[in-house]
Protein backbone atom coordinates (compact mmCIF):
# COMPACT_ATOMS: atom_id res chain seq x y z
CA UNK A 1 0.00 0.00 0.00
CA UNK A 2 2.70 2.41 1.17
CA UNK A 3 4.44 1.61 -2.36
CA UNK A 4 1.68 2.18 -4.41
CA UNK A 5 1.63 5.30 -3.23
CA UNK A 6 4.94 6.20 -3.52
CA UNK A 7 4.60 5.06 -6.75
CA UNK A 8 1.45 7.16 -7.83
CA UNK A 9 3.57 10.38 -6.68
CA UNK A 10 6.39 9.22 -8.45
CA UNK A 11 4.15 9.17 -11.68
CA UNK A 12 2.47 12.62 -10.73
CA UNK A 13 5.34 14.53 -10.55
CA UNK A 14 7.55 12.92 -13.51
CA UNK A 15 4.44 13.76 -15.19
CA UNK A 16 4.39 17.31 -13.94
CA UNK A 17 7.86 17.85 -14.83
CA UNK A 18 7.69 16.11 -17.88
CA UNK A 19 5.49 18.98 -19.31
CA UNK A 20 7.82 21.76 -18.10
CA UNK A 21 10.59 20.02 -19.71
CA UNK A 22 8.45 19.77 -22.97
CA UNK A 23 7.84 23.47 -22.69
CA UNK A 24 11.57 24.25 -22.34
CA UNK A 25 13.15 21.84 -25.17
CA UNK A 26 10.32 23.15 -27.33
CA UNK A 27 11.80 26.21 -26.90
CA UNK A 28 15.74 25.58 -27.76
CA UNK A 29 17.05 25.84 -31.04
CA UNK A 30 17.76 22.74 -32.79
CA UNK A 31 21.55 22.02 -32.20
CA UNK A 32 23.99 18.66 -32.66
CA UNK A 33 26.73 18.36 -30.44
CA UNK A 34 29.71 15.92 -30.21
CA UNK A 35 31.36 15.68 -26.45
CA UNK A 36 34.22 13.61 -25.72
CA UNK A 37 35.02 11.78 -22.86
CA UNK A 38 38.67 10.82 -21.83
CA UNK A 39 41.22 10.82 -18.89
CA UNK A 40 44.82 11.62 -19.54
CA UNK A 41 46.07 10.77 -15.93
CA UNK A 42 47.58 7.56 -16.69
CA UNK A 43 46.49 5.10 -14.71
CA UNK A 44 42.36 6.51 -14.41
CA UNK A 45 42.97 6.36 -18.10
CA UNK A 46 43.18 2.14 -18.31
CA UNK A 47 40.29 1.90 -15.64
CA UNK A 48 37.64 5.13 -17.06
CA UNK A 49 36.23 4.22 -20.76
CA UNK A 50 36.62 6.77 -23.56
CA UNK A 51 33.81 7.31 -25.49
CA UNK A 52 32.18 10.14 -27.82
CA UNK A 53 28.54 11.04 -26.70
CA UNK A 54 26.33 12.57 -29.75
CA UNK A 55 23.76 14.79 -29.09
CA UNK A 56 20.81 16.07 -31.14
CA UNK A 57 18.01 17.68 -30.35
CA UNK A 58 15.26 18.21 -32.54
CA UNK A 59 12.08 19.78 -31.47
CA UNK A 60 11.29 18.74 -28.04
CA UNK A 61 13.07 15.70 -28.45
CA UNK A 62 16.65 14.67 -27.43
CA UNK A 63 19.03 11.79 -29.14
CA UNK A 64 22.02 10.35 -27.43
CA UNK A 65 24.51 7.58 -28.92
CA UNK A 66 27.41 6.48 -27.55
CA UNK A 67 29.02 2.77 -27.52
CA UNK A 68 29.91 2.17 -23.64
CA UNK A 69 27.30 -1.04 -23.23
CA UNK A 70 29.04 -2.50 -20.15
CA UNK A 71 31.89 -3.73 -18.12
CA UNK A 72 32.62 -7.14 -17.90
CA UNK A 73 35.05 -8.37 -15.59
CA UNK A 74 37.99 -4.90 -16.36
CA UNK A 75 36.91 -4.83 -19.36
CA UNK A 76 34.51 -2.19 -21.12
CA UNK A 77 31.58 -3.76 -23.96
CA UNK A 78 31.56 -1.59 -26.53
CA UNK A 79 28.47 -1.57 -28.95
CA UNK A 80 25.67 1.04 -30.89
CA UNK A 81 23.40 2.43 -28.28
CA UNK A 82 21.20 5.33 -28.33
CA UNK A 83 18.77 6.92 -25.77
CA UNK A 84 16.14 8.92 -27.20
CA UNK A 85 13.73 11.15 -25.24
CA UNK A 86 10.72 11.85 -26.82
CA UNK A 87 8.40 14.54 -24.72
CA UNK A 88 4.66 15.70 -24.88
CA UNK A 89 2.01 16.00 -26.64
CA UNK A 90 2.93 12.58 -28.65
CA UNK A 91 4.85 10.36 -26.02
CA UNK A 92 4.18 11.75 -22.36
CA UNK A 93 8.42 11.65 -21.15
CA UNK A 94 8.68 8.42 -23.29
CA UNK A 95 12.41 7.11 -23.13
CA UNK A 96 13.57 4.28 -25.17
CA UNK A 97 17.05 2.42 -25.68
CA UNK A 98 18.13 1.53 -28.99
CA UNK A 99 20.82 -1.34 -29.65
CA UNK A 100 21.58 -0.75 -32.92
CA UNK A 101 23.61 -4.11 -33.38
CA UNK A 102 20.99 -5.92 -31.21
CA UNK A 103 18.50 -3.93 -33.35
CA UNK A 104 16.24 -3.88 -30.82
CA UNK A 105 14.13 -1.28 -29.03
CA UNK A 106 13.23 -1.06 -24.73
CA UNK A 107 10.83 1.64 -23.67
CA UNK A 108 12.30 2.51 -20.29
CA UNK A 109 9.77 4.96 -19.65
CA UNK A 110 7.72 1.58 -18.96
CA UNK A 111 9.53 0.58 -15.89
CA UNK A 112 9.82 3.70 -14.73
CA UNK A 113 5.93 4.14 -14.91
CA UNK A 114 5.08 0.64 -14.11
CA UNK A 115 8.12 -1.04 -12.50
CA UNK A 116 7.25 -5.19 -12.09
CA UNK A 117 7.21 -6.77 -8.44
CA UNK A 118 10.29 -7.99 -9.24
CA UNK A 119 11.95 -4.61 -9.24
CA UNK A 120 10.01 -3.32 -6.48
CA UNK A 121 11.70 -6.06 -4.44
CA UNK A 122 14.58 -5.35 -5.69
CA UNK A 123 14.10 -1.54 -4.71
CA UNK A 124 13.14 -2.67 -1.58
CA UNK A 125 16.12 -5.02 -1.10
CA UNK A 126 18.65 -1.75 -2.10
CA UNK A 127 17.48 -0.07 0.67
CA UNK A 128 18.10 -2.49 3.58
Amino acid sequence: MLWSSAEKQTVELLTARSMVLYSILHDIPDFYVEIKLTSWVPLVSRALPSDTLKIWKKGSNIRCDFSIKDLHNTTWKRGRLSHLLRTFPDHPGQVVLLDHDARTAQDVSKFIMHPSKEAIDTSLEMLY
